[in-house]
Parts: structure tokens; C-alpha cells; sequence
């Protein structure tokens, strides 16, 4: 049964396609995710379901826009099971980047720009990017967990959203 997925023009056509778009898609994904293993796990999840409903993707779209936007809910799925925080930045610069996607087939040194200067971050600056943008806690309520005002939090998130600003233009300067 598989031999006969293996030859049908449809299954050459994922094939063809999500190797063509596959280093985009998780690229993306490991942007966001903690560690490799789960990057690699999201994206296999990523590729199962994309061939699973194959069938929804409309030949002559934006096959890696397709797949990073289920990557992305993918990722949160994770993320709400886990309990665990994924690594990102600034909550419009990201949804900007996910929902025109096209950024990332043509510019994938971005991703590498993003996840590099992520890490160099403290780890308490990572935590509250974390906290804010991808467990979407408000403001108001960070600020209550780390015994912090409101004021302090908006000034430290705008100082780290520069500092990652500056480092990815560094980055892609090179």
C-alpha cells in the first residue's frame, strides 16, 4: 500500500514540495522551540499533518506559509502541554513575520539572525519574552509575578526588543 503512495503524482508532489520548503519550516520552529529534540519533534508532526490533509493545500500557493502556520499552532499546542515557554520576541514583529510569511522563504538568515541573539539574552530576559509572548501573560500580571510595577516590566521589555533589534541588524550586516 505504501508502494502505491510512493509513485502517485500527488504523494510526488508533497515530496517535492516539503523538501523544497523544509528548511524554511523549521527553521521557523526551531526559532521558537526550547531545545532541538522537540524542534525536530514539532516538525515531524508538522510534515505528518500537512500530508494528512495534503488534499487542502491548493497547488500554487505558498506551500511554506501553509506549513508554518500549522507548524505554529503546533508549536502552541506544545507549548500549553508542556507548560514550558518557547523562545521568541517582540508579539507584533513575530505575528507580523508568521502571518506574512513569505519573509522567510526569501530571507532565512533571519531565523538564524533571531535564534542567535536570543540566546545571548539573560535568562531572565528570555523567561519574560516567554511569559508575555508565548504564554500571552498581560503585563499587569508579570509584573505581579516577578514582584515587579507594571512601568518596570513595559521599560525592560522595550530595552530587550531594542537589544534584539540591534543584535539581528548586526547579524544580517555581515
Amino acid at each position: 500500500m505504501m508502494k502505491e503512495a510512493d509513485n502517485s503524482p500527488k504523494y510526488k508532489l508533497f515530496i517535492r514540495l516539503l523538501t523544497a520548503n523544509q528548511k524554511r519550516i523549521y527553521g521557523f520552529i526551531y526559532a521558537l522551540m526550547p531545545n532541538q529534540a522537540a524542534s525536530e519533534d514539532i516538525m515531524q508532526q508538522t510534515s505528518l499533518f500537512m500530508w494528512e490533509h495534503f488534499d487542502d493545500f491548493r497547488e500554487g500557493t505558498n506551500f511554506s506559509a501553509w506549513g508554518i502556520t500549522i507548524a505554529r499552532n503546533l508549536v502552541r499546542q506544545y507549548c500549553r502541554k508542556q507548560k514550558r515557554s518557547l523562545i521568541t520576541f517582540d508579539s507584533q514583529a513575530i505575528e507580523n513575520l508568521i502571518d506574512q510569511s513569505d519573509v522567510f522563504e526569501t530571507q532565512d538568515d533571519q531565523i538564524t539572525a533571531l535564534r542567535h541573539c536570543f540566546k545571548k539574552l539573560q535568562s531572565y530576559e528570555q523567561e519574560m519574552l516567554r511569559m508575555r509572548y508565548i504564554q500571552r501573560i498581560r503585563v499587569p500580571e508579570i509584573a505581579e509575578n516577578l514582584n515587579r510595577t507594571t512601568g518596570h516590566i513595559y521599560r525592560v521589555m522595550a530595552r530587550i526588543h531594542n537589544s534584539l533589534l540591534k543584535c539581528i541588524k548586526r547579524q544580517l550586516s555581515f
